[in-house]
């Protein structure tokens, strides 16, 4: 069915709004640990028809029925000026065909690019397979992993490992770990680098917090782990934010500690502490090319969402080439 692109304006708001319903929806149907309060058509109303008033965008229409829409916003990402399409502000109806994105992203690319974006992110929904790969026709690979999951104890040890709730005593001793996770996440072939040292004092305050728990696994009296958890957190995409939602924010084992059933431990911990807190569901974001990483996380997560990436070349010029007579 013929479709046409046009500019996103407040007056599609509400039928964007209830499209991005639906796909959410559906994801629900395949993940049930999602949040339910998402799957409301007016979840992302409001956020959405401000985008559309100060960002603008575009829409798919197909016999003056909305079947889709891209917009976003600017943000620093990887230290580059990127403009970012978070998972509300972009959907497509199923039934339309994923063919919209490529004609979508053409008319959002220039636009993006007249704004000085040569860095384009786009997280969109984990379940549609179709959808994520016409983002990745287009250029996009995937950089971040949103994904979540039940609490149902893993019932999981390591032998001679002992799982134990870090205190203030510990500052020292998680900031070593938290450092090594850094280091980790500068190196091939993450190349994630932070210009921000670990911060001691604030290490302090979480854990005085009674709603942070950092996890530590101990050996032979040596520590060779760490897991942090708390309330959903602010820096993922934005459908795990709930109350019934605990977020891991951070995690590391020691090299040598690795393989033998370390991570598995603490996150049995984190989820049984989770339980305890009234929690629904747990939930973690990580680097796709963290492959270690991500190995684990996807042994006992399910993604939820998935941000691809893609550099346009700085030397192409933002205004469209002249056409040639």
């Amino acid at each position: 069915m013929p479709f046409e692109i046009v500019s996103l304006t407040e007056a599609h708001a509400g039928d964007a709004a209830a499209l991005w319903a639906a796909t959410y929806r559906t994801l629900r149907a395949v993940i049930p640990a999602a949040p339910a309060r998402y799957a409301a058509p007016d979840a992302f109303l409001a956020s959405i028809r401000e985008l559309a008033v100060s960002h603008g965008g575009v829409a798919a229409l197909e016999r003056g029925r909305l079947v889709g829409y891209l917009t976003g916003f600017p943000i620093t990402f990887h230290g580059r000026r990127s403009f970012f399409s978070p998972e509300w502000a972009n959907a497509v109806d199923p039934t339309a065909g994923a063919s919209i994105v490529g004609a979508l992203y053409s008319a959002a690319s220039a636009l993006w690019l007249d704004a000085g974006c040569y860095s384009h992110v786009i997280s969109t929904l984990a379940h549609d397979r179709e959808l994520l790969d016409a983002w990745r026709w287009l250029g996009f690979g995937y950089c971040v992993a949103d994904a979540v999951r039940d609490l149902t104890p893993l019932g999981a040890g390591a032998a001679g490992v002992q799982v134990l709730r870090a205190s203030l005593a510990d500052v020292d001793v998680l900031a070593h770990l938290v450092t090594a996770l850094e280091n980790h996440l500068a190196a091939p072939p993450i190349f994630l680098w932070s210009d921000d040292p670990v911060d001691v004092d604030e290490l302090r305050r979480e854990l005085a917090d009674p709603r942070m728990a950092y996890w530590l696994a101990w050996r032979d009296g040596r520590p060779i782990a760490y897991l942090r958890q708390g309330p959903a957190s602010q820096d993922a995409c934005e459908i795990i934010v709930d109350e019934g939602t605990t977020s891991i924010t951070g995690a590391y084992t020691e090299p040598d500690a690795r393989g033998a059933g370390v991570g598995s431990a603490l996150l049995d911990r984190a989820l049984t502490w989770a339980r305890e807190q009234g929690y629904a569901c747990c939930t973690v974001d990580f680097e796709t090319m963290n492959v270690s990483g991500a190995r684990f996380w996807l042994w006992h997560f399910q993604p939820i969402t998935m941000a691809l990436w893609r550099v346009i070349d700085e030397r192409v010029p933002s205004a469209p080439p002249a056409a040639s007579k």
